[in-house]
């Protein structure tokens, strides 16, 4: 098994992981949901405030997190 499998497993035993499956049972909800957040937040007034690269970085977590909820679903 390698590492992440085995961060995988660990994460999927957490309460707060299965609350979260309970609500979303499956990654490409809380994807969705995800990027729903991002657009919501980048048509803000709030928005205004974070340049180009801010925006960016904001993207980047949310990628990132789509990517380790495909990694714990699984």
């Amino acid at each position: 098994m390698s590492a992440k499998e085995k961060t995988a497993k660990e994460l999927t035993g957490h309460e707060a992981f299965r609350d979260l499956k309970e609500a979303y049972p499956e990654a490409k909800q809380v994807n969705a949901e995800l990027w729903e957040l991002l657009i919501a937040a980048m048509g803000s007034d709030h928005a205004d405030m974070w340049d180009k690269k801010e925006r960016t970085n904001k993207m980047f977590v949310v990628e990132l997190l789509g990517a380790l909820m495909d990694t714990i679903y699984k």
